[in-house]
C-alpha cells in the first residue's frame, strides 16, 4: 500500500498541469451546461446558439482531456521495451497498476462525478436520488472510452505512437463505415439488437481489462496486442449474432394475438406519390411504402408498432419473406388515422416481383400500452418540475418577445417514461384575458421511452427533450406564423405502461410494387 501511494503522489506532482487542464475543461463544461438552461430559452437567441455550439465542442474536449491524462500517467512507467528506469526499482506490478487506477479515480472519475452532481443540482434535480444512474453512466463510459484508451496506452511506448494508433483506428472505422455504405447503398432498417450491444459492452470491459493486466504482469507487448486486436471483429460478430438471436426471439416475445387491440386495412391513395434517389448498386435495397388505415384502439390505451415483417406471394406461386424490420415510430391512440409503413427489399428480389400483382401479408409486432399516471400543470412562465418526467420551460422566439411558442424539457440521465403530452394553442398572441382551457386547436406530442435502463451513455447528465407539439404553426401563412401557448393553459402529461406484446397482420391483394428507373448511377423509386 505504501508503494501504491508513493507512485500515486509522484504522478500527482508530475502531472499537475494535465490535472489542472482536465479540471478546467470540466469546470467550463459545468458553466456552459447550466447557462444553456435558463428559465425561458429563446430558440432564436444568438447567445443561446453560441453556448450550444460551445457545449458541443466541450463534449468533445472532455474525452480529449481524458485521453491526454490517461496516456501521460500510464506512459510515466511505460510498459513497452526493456530500458525503462522503473524495472530496476523494486516495483510490484500489481501495486503499479493499482496506483494508476487510483490516479484515474482521483483525477478523472471523481471530478466527472462531482460535475454531474453539480449540473443536475443546478438544473433542478436531486443528485442524491440519481446516484445509481450516474454510476451506471460511468460504467458505460469506462467500457466505451476510458478503458480502451488505457489499454491502448499500455501497449504503446509514447504519446506519438498512442496518437498514431488512435488515428489508425479512426481511419479504419471510417473506411469500414464508408465501404459498408457503398456496398449496401441504402441504410438498413433492421431490428436493433440490444443483446448484441450488451455483449459489446461486456467484451470491451473484459478484453481491455485482460490486456492491461497481462501487460502490467508480463510486459509482453505482442501478447497484449494479440488480445486487443480481435476486439473489433468480436464486436462485429456479437452484433451479427445478437441480431440473429433477436430475430429468432420475435415470435416468442410477440405471440400471435387472438384478438388484436387494433384493426388495420389497406387504403391506397392513387393521387399521392413520392420519389427517392439512391446510388445504383447490386446490393441496394428498394424501399416500399404501403398505405394503411388503423382504427379500433380502445379508450385509455395506445398501440406501438415495434417491427414489421412482409410475406409476398406471386401468381406463379413464388414466395419471399423478409426479416423483421424496425418500426417507423408510429404511436396510435383511439380514433382512426392513416399511416405508411416502409419495408426494404433486395434489388434481386424486387426485380423478380416488380411487374406482377402480389398477395402481401404485413405482420406487425405491436406493443399495447395503457394510460397510467396523469399530471396536469398550467403553462409555466418559468421552469417547472413535472413529476416523473423532467423539468420544463416555455420556449419563445426573438421576434415575439413575451410570447411562448412551445415548451422544452430535460430529463435526468435518460429518457423519461413514455408520455403523451397535450394542450391547446391560442390562435393569436396571449393577453390578460386568457382563453378557456378547452379552446383553441389541440397540440399533442410523444416523448420518452418504454426502455428503463438506469442511464444513457452521455457526457451530459440529462437528456434534452424538445416537445414538438402538433399544429404549432398556422398553415398557408408567410414564414409559418406561430401559434402561442398562453400562461395558465393546462398541459397534460399522460404516462403509458406496457400491457402486452403481440403480432397482428393485414392481408393485401393485387398489390403492385413501385416503379424503379435507373439513369447512369442513380436509381429512382416512385411510389
Amino acid at each position: 500500500m505504501n508503494q501504491t501511494l508513493h507512485i500515486f503522489l509522484k504522478d500527482a506532482r508530475r502531472f499537475w498541469a494535465e490535472i489542472v487542464v482536465s479540471a478546467a475543461v470540466i469546470a467550463t463544461f459545468i458553466g456552459i451546461c447550466t447557462a444553456l438552461h435558463g428559465d425561458r430559452p429563446d430558440v432564436h437567441d444568438v447567445r443561446l446558439q453560441i453556448m450550444a455550439t460551445l457545449a458541443g465542442l466541450l463534449m468533445v474536449h472532455v474525452p480529449v482531456s481524458w485521453w491526454v491524462l490517461i496516456t501521460r500517467v500510464i506512459h510515466a512507467e511505460r510498459l513497452v521495451g526493456d530500458t525503462q528506469f522503473w524495472i530496476t526499482r523494486p516495483y510490484v506490478w500489481s501495486k503499479l497498476l493499482s496506483a494508476k487506477m487510483l490516479f484515474l479515480l482521483a483525477f478523472l472519475y471523481l471530478p466527472f462525478f462531482i460535475a454531474q452532481c453539480l449540473i443536475l443540482a443546478i438544473a433542478g434535480f436531486a443528485p442524491q436520488s440519481l446516484v445509481s444512474g450516474m454510476l451506471y453512466n460511468l460504467l458505460l463510459l469506462t467500457a466505451c472510452v476510458i478503458l480502451p484508451l488505457a489499454a491502448v496506452a499500455a501497449v504503446t511506448s509514447n504519446f506519438a505512437r498512442m496518437t498514431l494508433t488512435l488515428l489508425g483506428i479512426f481511419l479504419l472505422s471510417f473506411a469500414f463505415a464508408t465501404l459498408t455504405a457503398i456496398y449496401f447503398a441504402t441504410p438498413g432498417n433492421g431490428v436493433t439488437s440490444y443483446v448484441g450491444v450488451r455483449i459489446c459492452f461486456a467484451l470491451a470491459l473484459v478484453v481491455c481489462s485482460a490486456a492491461m493486466v497481462l501487460q502490467y504482469a508480463l510486459r509482453k507487448v505482442w501478447l497484449s496486442r494479440a488480445v486487443l486486436i480481435p476486439l473489433p471483429f468480436l464486436m462485429l460478430a456479437a452484433i451479427s449474432i445478437g441480431s440473429k438471436y433477436d430475430q429468432a426471439q420475435m415470435v416468442r416475445n410477440y405471440p400471435t394475438a387472438q384478438t388484436a387491440p387494433i384493426q388495420l386495412s389497406y387504403t391506397p391513395n392513387p393521387r399521392s406519390f413520392q420519389t427517392s434517389n439512391f446510388q445504383a448498386s447490386a446490393n441496394v435495397k428498394i424501399p416500399v411504402s404501403i398505405s394503411l388505415t388503423e382504427s379500433g384502439v380502445p379508450d385509455g390505451f395506445a398501440v406501438l408498432p415495434d417491427a414489421a415483417r412482409i410475406q409476398i406471394q406471386a401468381p406463379d406461386g413464388s414466395h419471399w419473406e423478409s426479416e423483421w424490420q424496425g418500426g417507423d415510430g408510429y404511436k396510435f391512440l383511439p380514433g382512426e388515422s392513416r399511416f405508411s409503413p416502409n419495408f426494404s427489399m433486395p434489388l434481386q428480389v424486387f426485380s423478380k416481383f416488380q411487374f406482377v400483382p402480389l398477395n402481401v401479408q404485413v405482420i406487425f409486432a405491436i406493443t399495447q400500452v395503457q394510460a397510467g399516471k396523469v399530471t396536469t400543470i398550467p403553462m409555466p412562465l418559468e421552469k417547472v418540475t413535472v413529476p416523473d418526467f423532467g423539468i420544463c420551460s416555455p420556449v419563445s422566439w426573438e421576434s415575439v418577445i413575451g410570447q411562448a411558442v412551445g415548451i422544452s424539457c430535460i430529463s435526468p440521465l435518460r429518457d423519461p417514461p413514455l408520455t403523451h403530452i397535450s394542450t391547446h394553442w391560442s390562435q393569436g398572441p396571449c393577453s390578460d384575458a386568457q382563453p378557456a382551457p378547452d379552446s383553441g386547436l389541440l397540440g399533442t406530442a410523444w416523448s420518452g421511452s418504454l426502455d428503463r435502463e438506469p442511464a444513457q451513455l452521455s457526457i451530459v447528465p440529462f437528456v434534452d427533450l424538445p416537445i414538438n407539439l402538433s399544429n404549432s404553426e398556422i398553415v398557408n401563412t408567410p414564414g409559418g406564423k406561430p401559434r402561442y401557448l398562453c400562461a395558465g393553459m393546462p398541459i397534460t402529461f399522460t404516462q403509458y405502461d406496457r400491457v402486452a406484446r403481440m403480432t397482428t397482420s393485414v392481408d393485401i391483394h393485387d398489390f403492385h410494387l413501385p416503379k424503379v428507373s435507373v439513369q447512369g448511377s442513380t436509381l429512382t423509386v416512385t411510389q
